[in-house]
């Protein structure tokens, strides 16, 4: 299994190297739909505001962490604690180095047998922290999901509202 490989190791093949890089992948994408999760689960608590056009777009959650501090907004929420964000935005920077660097600059001397311990530990400390980090959003994911009702996890934005019933209004009783 990849997770004993990532002990250390002197005699580290380019597979191993290449199967815990992808299990830190699974670990960066797993982490990256929890905060598109959480994400869309603070707007029915009316924490943020995400507009109906883009909730099925594929770079939602790289636009609200370009708006907003979305750690904070969990922060100010009392979903996690100081060292519980600076693990998550430690995490989601890692995150795009992994996606969008390691390969270029890292993947180039997997062939080389010194090299692959190097990147081995490498991966391992951003596997780690992604783990960590997908370990803190489903806490919160879960936290959210526990101050929402069961009606507003099935509801959509205007069917809450048409939900929404006046204090003055009284049903009508039935006459049989």
């Amino acid at each position: 299994m990849s997770l004993k490989r990532f002990r250390a190791n002197s005699n580290i093949s380019s597979e191993i190297v290449l199967e815990n890089f992808g299990l830190t992948v699974y670990f960066a994408l797993m982490y990256e739909r929890g905060l598109h999760t959480a994400d869309t689960g603070l707007e029915p608590l009316g924490a943020i505001t995400i507009p109906p056009e883009s909730l099925h777009d594929p770079n939602l959650l790289s636009g609200l962490m370009d708006s907003c501090d979305i750690f904070g907004i969990f922060y100010s929420q009392g979903l996690i604690d100081r060292k519980s964000r600076a693990i998550l935005k430690r995490a989601y920077r890692q995150n795009n180095v992994m996606i969008h660097r390691f390969i270029a600059e890292d993947m180039i001397n997997i062939f080389d047998p010194q090299s692959c311990a190097s990147i081995n530990d490498k991966l391992y400390r951003i596997y780690f922290n992604l783990r960590t980090a997908y370990g803190i959003v489903s806490s919160i994911i879960g936290e959210i999901h526990g101050r929402l009702s069961a009606d507003d996890l099935t509801l959509s934005k205007g069917e809450r509202a048409l939900k929404v019933v006046p204090k003055s209004h009284k049903p009508r009783s039935r006459k049989p």
